[in-house]
């Protein structure tokens, strides 16, 4: 019987080492008003580590400045689409984590198309977007949405290390003001 669970732990320790290796996080300096938060994600049999690096502007809101995320969703056929991929995921979760999801008022939601809906825009986006893929003779996994669920908490993380505030509600600047 083949154990799958050390291999998909050995997948995701993996991924989770790299990015905080890219980072020096072990050594990482404390620069007052920036923090970084890490968070890390499973799904359709890839593994994905995300750091956000989150800082706080003189009129004293927050930025998510840059992002890194290193994945391992096997052999990758063409690494431009899953980088492509992985930054659309992260606009994706910046919008939900800034945000949130739509709203309901009855029981039913009140955007009715995306005119309704605040989206993030291209000023909001990090300065600086990194994505690391690891080598692998595994079959090919999902990329589609592997980077959207790792960004809110890479965020949160980030504004608790900033501010020793715990956000645990979307959208997480609300908890913030």
């Amino acid at each position: 019987m083949t154990c799958y669970c050390r291999e998909a732990c050995g997948r995701l320790r993996a991924v989770v080492e790299r990015v905080t290796q890219n980072l020096g996080w072990s050594k990482r300096s404390t620069v007052k008003g920036k923090s970084l938060g890490l968070a890390a994600h499973r799904s359709f049999l890839s593994y994905a580590a995300v750091v956000a690096s989150v800082v706080k502007r003189n009129d004293g809101t927050y930025r998510v400045d840059e992002v890194w995320v290193v994945l391992d969703a096997g052999t990758i056929i063409n690494h431009d689409r899953v980088v492509a991929q992985m930054e659309g995921s992260f606009m994706k979760g910046m919008h939900l984590a800034l945000y949130g999801c739509v709203s309901h008022k009855n029981g039913r939601v009140e955007q009715n198309n995306f005119h309704g809906v605040k989206l993030v825009r291209m000023v909001q986006e990090p300065r600086k977007m990194n994505v690391e893929t690891l080598n692998s003779d595994l079959a090919p996994g999902g990329v589609g949405e592997l980077g959207v669920p790792p960004i809110a908490p890479a965020v949160a993380h980030a504004l608790f290390a900033l501010t020793g505030k715990r956000v645990r509600s979307f959208p997480l600047l609300s908890g913030l003001v």
